[in-house]
């Protein structure tokens, strides 16, 4: 089977220019890491054994079996070599 096949998405809102947002590189401040770091983290408690999540049996072995093998869109073998010389060089700055 494919991994980076999944039956589980998320829905963004459109962070439109024209309704008040903008894109930057990288976090300003150390509010702004703080803040960042704080939600990564809640979504990845989400699933942690334990939470709530793990009270749908059905759910969470369908998740497991479609995102827990590839991780996420973000793993190095989903990127093209170009991505990831971007980042290095915008790193490097």
């Amino acid at each position: 089977s494919n991994p980076m096949k999944s039956k589980f998405s998320f829905l963004l809102e459109d962070f439109a220019p024209w309704d008040g947002w903008h894109q930057r590189w990288l976090l300003l401040d150390d509010k702004e890491c703080k803040a960042a770091l704080s939600t990564y983290a809640k979504i990845h408690a989400f699933f942690w054994d334990g939470s709530t999540f793990w009270n749908d049996a059905d759910a969470a072995r369908e998740l497991e079996a479609g995102v827990w093998e590839s991780g996420s869109y973000v793993q190095p073998k989903a990127q093209n070599l170009n991505q990831c010389k971007i980042v290095a060089k915008e790193w490097a700055k």
